[in-house]
């Protein structure tokens, strides 16, 4: 009779386990729907691609005396960012006051508004109006969807499903790079690119309020309503009222903490009305608490970590990276044997040169193989992110980036000092000329493509995942913007100073600074970032209140490995 019993409890334990590891359809559909937003950044980030050849063809846009040609195309792809910071700032209050569902509803309307504008544009102004307004609604969504999908879904599976905004974010650029393959005019693109934000909306309104906002607000009932619609029919009643009951006391005693410490989200907001040096003021007192200034901390630096390795300037500058990855010395034997009459292989001398060794593969293509490459690394990352845990895949993901963006600045340091040929062009290449002519029909793509993967795995998603986990419920609305800010901010920066940067110190330079950032953001994963797998969002929020031993220095937890 005991052995049958100890037989029961067995089983039980499995089905518990088995329940814990898998989601409900609400859990999955609410965090595709989050996720379709970054869908909507996707899009958006890789619209410039497609769209500038064919602006360039439009006298509305280019043959205008009020802005160069110049200063069109460098505000229509840096206009997105610049109106991400204002998204940012003001997530925070759509966050606190209407909700995180309702947030997302209304992030569609500016995407909406900005496509059309776009879509319809008669003048540059109309289409820098669009972008501006589509880059704002690229800033709410940053912070709006990780932390929905953060509050509305299990410990046990939000590793797993906090990464298909990052995935969709991935889908996203592929299919505007795609779009760079057909012939569509730029208006007709931005039409179609706004039947996403449509769909969005409609999305939007089938799912339902984070209880954990709803209880902030007082509503327990309909809190526990939407609770049971997240876990699923199979939760019993009992599990659901224990974790109500369980949020119910962690906004009790983050109400009480604000109280005493006389920081409420409420007197914040209402400083930044009365006086905005007062709000100054408040904001850092509050973050003088250390259960706020480190994760601050730790998601701040993981975002400028994130941009200054520079994943979003290869895929904005993509075709212009390839372009220069083509070999220098023969590009300039191309340009002799026009002027000389003389074949390759003549100008060779001996290097085994001919027309159709020259060829390189097409720009376009190339960056729809490294989109490609970049959202098929997502599926790679699902299975690992709970089992490893979020340093493990960072760690992993640093030291792939250094490698390969080490090898793409070595290729480009020899393509920048190979021995340039004599005037009459009859010499041939030499040792560095040699490697290059040999590597660049495919050490270039598989370089970008295995930087971009390995970029994908941890760097890209985990920083998402760990900015909605780390933060204190009492100012996880404003520190969720903080960050996000952080994040277009330095994406804005770089994207600014890459043009700057291969001018100044070469596109060797350039790789060999963003392989040295690779190495040096795994000092920050290693002593610093504290390991979130399986734990529940009080569980890391207490971590980081402990006077003691932080758990960030815990070696034990940081590097455990194995079963989730």
């Amino acid at each position: 009779m005991e052995l049958e019993n100890k037989d029961k409890y067995k089983l039980k334990n499995v089905s518990d386990a088995k329940k814990e590891s898998s989601f409900s359809f609400m859990e999955l559909y609410a965090t595709f729907v989050a996720a379709f937003s970054f869908l909507c950044i996707g899009l958006l980030r890789a619209y410039t691609s497609p769209a500038i050849a064919s602006m360039k063809n439009d006298p509305d846009i280019f043959n205008t005396t009020t802005i160069s040609e110049k200063e069109v195309i460098s505000w229509t792809a840096s206009s997105p960012p610049l109106a991400s910071f204002i998204g940012t700032v003001i997530s925070g209050p759509f966050l606190q006051f209407c909700g995180r569902q309702k947030t997302i509803f209304l992030l569609t309307l500016p995407l909406i508004t900005g496509w059309a504008l776009i879509g319809f544009a008669q003048n540059v102004w109309m289409l820098l109006l669009g972008r501006i307004l589509t880059g704002l609604a690229a800033g709410i969504s940053t912070a709006g969807a990780q932390l929905y999908v953060s509050e509305c879904v299990r410990p046990e599976v939000r590793g797993t499903l906090g990464f298909l905004p990052s995935m969709m974010l991935a889908l996203g650029m592929l299919l505007g790079f795609a779009a760079s393959t057909i012939n569509v005019e730029w208006r007709e693109l931005a039409l179609i690119m706004s039947s996403f934000p449509i769909v969005l909306l409609v999305m939007s309104l089938t799912v339902p309020e984070s209880p954990p906002w709803l209880i902030m607000r007082g509503d327990i009932v309909q809190a526990t309503v939407n609770l049971t619609k997240f876990r699923g029919p199979t939760v019993e009643k009992e599990e659901i009222a224990d974790e109500v009951e369980a949020l119910r006391d962690a906004v009790n005693k983050e109400n009480r903490n604000r109280r005493a410490s006389r920081m409420s989200i409420v007197s914040v907001t209402s400083a930044a009305v009365v006086s905005f040096g007062k709000k100054v003021s408040n904001f850092i007192t509050l973050l003088k608490k250390r259960q706020i200034w480190l994760p601050a901390f730790i998601a701040v630096a993981l975002m400028m970590f994130q941009q200054l390795i520079g994943a979003n300037f290869v895929i904005y500058f993509l075709s212009i990276i390839l372009t220069d990855a083509e070999p220098r010395i023969l590009k300039t034997m191309k340009i002799l044997g026009t002027q000389t009459n003389l074949t390759l292989q003549q100008l060779g001398d001996g290097n085994d040169l001919d027309e159709k060794s020259y060829h390189v593969l097409n720009h376009n293509v190339g960056s729809v193989i490294v989109a490609t490459v970049q959202f098929l690394a997502f599926f790679l990352s699902l299975p690992l992110i709970d089992r490893l845990g979020r340093k493990i895949l960072l760690i992993i993901s640093a030291n792939l980036m250094a490698l390969s963006l080490g090898i793409f600045g070595l290729y480009f340091y020899c393509n920048a000092y190979a021995a340039p040929l004599s005037s009459n062009g009859v010499e041939g290449a030499d040792s560095l000329g040699n490697i290059v002519i040999m590597t660049y029909s495919w050490l270039p793509l598989t370089c970008l493509s295995v930087f971009i993967a390995s970029y994908s795995v941890g760097f890209g998603p985990v920083p998402f995942i760990i900015m909605s986990e780390i933060f204190p419920a009492q100012a996880r609305s404003y520190l969720c913007s903080l960050t996000s800010f952080a994040n277009h901010f330095f994406l804005f920066v770089v994207i600014k100073l890459y043009p700057t940067m291969t001018e100044s110190i070469g596109s060797h330079g350039t790789f060999f600074v963003c392989a040295a950032i690779s190495m040096l953001s795994m000092l920050l994963v290693i002593f610093v970032l504290p390991e979130t797998k399986g734990k529940t969002l009080t569980e890391i929020e207490g971590a980081f209140t402990k006077e003691s031993k932080p758990l960030l220095l815990d070696r034990r937890d940081s590097y455990a490995v194995g079963l989730p």
